[in-house]
């Protein structure tokens, strides 16, 4: 099964108030993104971890489960991710 890990290093400015900037200092690119993909990339900074994986640790609701291999997808579209 394919794990997902982050791309490189991230760093986080997060005010509570639902979206986060989300910084990469390897390549420069700031990105804003939502709290969700925050919560996700968090958990990869620890280990890679398959997509089923994620959705136990983070205990996504059916909605948010539905939509993480697409959100996954995204992530992986702006280098924040990758699948091995």
């Amino acid at each position: 099964m394919a794990s997902w890990a982050l791309s490189g290093p991230v760093k986080f400015y997060d005010r509570s108030e639902g979206l986060v900037v989300c910084y990469c200092p390897d390549s420069g690119d700031t990105h804003l993104i939502n709290a969700e993909a925050a919560e996700i990339l968090r958990t990869l900074g620890r280990h890679p971890i398959a997509e089923a994986g994620l959705r136990e640790t983070l205990s996504l609701d059916s909605e948010a489960a539905s939509g993480l291999g697409q959100l996954l997808a995204d992530l992986a579209r702006v280098d924040l991710v990758s699948e091995s």
